[in-house]
C-alpha cells in the first residue's frame, strides 16, 4: 500500500468508527489501526510500543497530525471536558473516493475493526489492545499472558486480563493465528 493509499485508509476508517457510534478521537483511531495492522494484517508501516494507554504509534500520532494539517480529517470540538472527535473532511471524502478500488480489499477488516470499537471507550480498547500485544510478543500459556498484562496493567485484575485475552483472539483474522505464534516465538 502506497502512502496516499494509507492516507485514504486512515480517512475511511475514521468515517466507519463514526458510522458504528464511536468517539473517534485519536486513542481509538490508535487502537483501530493497531488491530487492523497486527491482527489482520492490513499492511500499513507503523510501529506499535507498549504505552499508558496500551499500544501506541508515535508514526500514526505524526500522521494523523498530518492528515489534520491537509484537511482529509478535521476535528470537531465538544464541550469540556470532551476532546474533540476526528471526522473526514473534504479532501478525505475525495480520497476515499479515488481510492476505493484499492481500498475495496480491506474492507471487511475495517468493518469488523469498526463493529468490535464502534462503542467501546478507551478503558476498554486499552485492555483488549493490550492483550493482543501481549499475545503477539508474549509466549506462554494463556496463565502467564494474563499474568503478563496485570504487569503491564497493574489496575487490571487477573480475570479481566483473562478475559482480554479471549476476546483479543477474536480479533485475529483466521488464518493469521499461525503467523502471531511465529512472531511471539522470536
Amino acid at each position: 500500500m502506497n502512502t496516499l493509499q494509507e492516507k485514504a485508509l486512515l480517512a475511511n476508517l475514521v468515517r466507519k468508527l463514526r458510522e458504528n457510534g464511536s468517539w473517534a478521537g485519536q486513542t481509538h483511531v490508535q487502537k483501530a489501526v493497531y488491530v487492523l495492522q497486527e491482527a489482520r494484517h492490513v499492511p500499513m508501516r507503523f510501529a506499535f510500543v507498549p504505552h499508558i494507554y496500551g499500544p501506541f504509534s508515535f508514526e500514526l500520532q505524526e500522521e494523523i497530525g498530518e492528515l489534520l494539517a491537509d484537511e482529509l480529517l478535521v476535528l470537531e470540538p465538544q464541550s469540556a471536558p470532551f476532546r474533540p472527535k476526528l471526522a473526514v473532511g473534504e479532501l478525505g471524502q475525495c480520497y476515499i473516493t479515488h481510492f476505493a478500488h484499492s481500498l475495496r480489499k480491506h474492507e471487511k477488516d475495517l468493518d469488523f475493526v469498526a463493529k468490535k470499537f464502534g462503542k467501546r471507550g478507551v478503558v476498554e480498547l486499552e485492555l483488549l489492545t493490550t492483550a493482543l500485544y501481549v499475545i503477539k510478543n508474549r509466549k506462554g500459556q494463556d496463565q502467564d499472558l494474563a499474568r503478563a498484562i496485570t504487569e503491564m496493567k497493574p489496575h487490571v485484575t487477573r480475570e479481566e486480563a483473562q478475559c482480554a485475552l479471549e476476546e483479543a483472539k477474536t480479533l485475529i483474522r483466521p488464518g493469521a493465528k499461525k503467523r502471531i505464534a511465529a512472531s511471539a516465538k522470536k
